[in-house]
């Protein structure tokens, strides 16, 4: 019978006890052992788990944890249904709420992005991939939104092309 040692070689074996270790009692996980779960460091190591072949442990208080969270915001509502989509569990429609967060211009959130933001891209991406779980959305607003930020070099960005919105551009166009 192979191991999951074996199955997923030794490298894959130390990113796995990597992960694991950091899952608090809560059934969420952390970057930085012994602080407060959260939902993107949840997200992040059920995807790399997932990506390795290997089932999370402790999955039944995860699901629980995240059915729990208190989701305050778009980014929340992204990061819990991806996390239901890789355990295959019943997704949260947001969609029709997500719909009203567009402007007339095709752009999701604010106009005007503070220095901490990765891109004045990535809520509309977010916002899409939401509502394309549900029914995919075809609205030229937003595609005229993302490519007004479309620069010569052939990268997105407000002012110059930065990596993170030409990232969240691609993948909006393939959400």
């Amino acid at each position: 019978m192979e191991t999951e040692a074996v199955r997923v070689g030794r490298i894959g074996s130390r990113i796995v006890r990597y992960i694991t270790a950091r899952q608090n009692d809560d059934g969420g996980y952390t970057s930085v052992q012994y602080t407060d779960s959260t939902l993107y460091d949840t997200y992040l190591a059920i995807e790399v788990l997932s990506m390795l072949g290997v089932k999370p442990p402790c999955v039944e208080e995860t699901i629980s944890w995240v059915k729990n969270y208190d989701a305050v915001n778009i980014r929340d509502y992204y990061l819990i249904n991806k996390i239901f989509s890789v355990l295959k569990q019943p997704l949260i429609d947001v969609s029709e709420h997500v719909i009203e967060l567009m402007d007339s211009t095709g752009r999701f959130g604010a106009e005007e992005v503070d220095v901490e933001t990765t891109s004045e891209l990535e809520t509309t991406f977010m916002c899409v991939e939401l509502m394309n779980m549900f029914k995919p959305v075809h609205d030229e607003r937003i595609l005229g939104f993302v490519l007004s930020l479309k620069n010569l070099d052939g990268g997105f960005g407000a002012l110059e092309s930065g990596l993170s919105s030409t990232f969240y551009a691609q993948d909006t166009f393939n959400a």
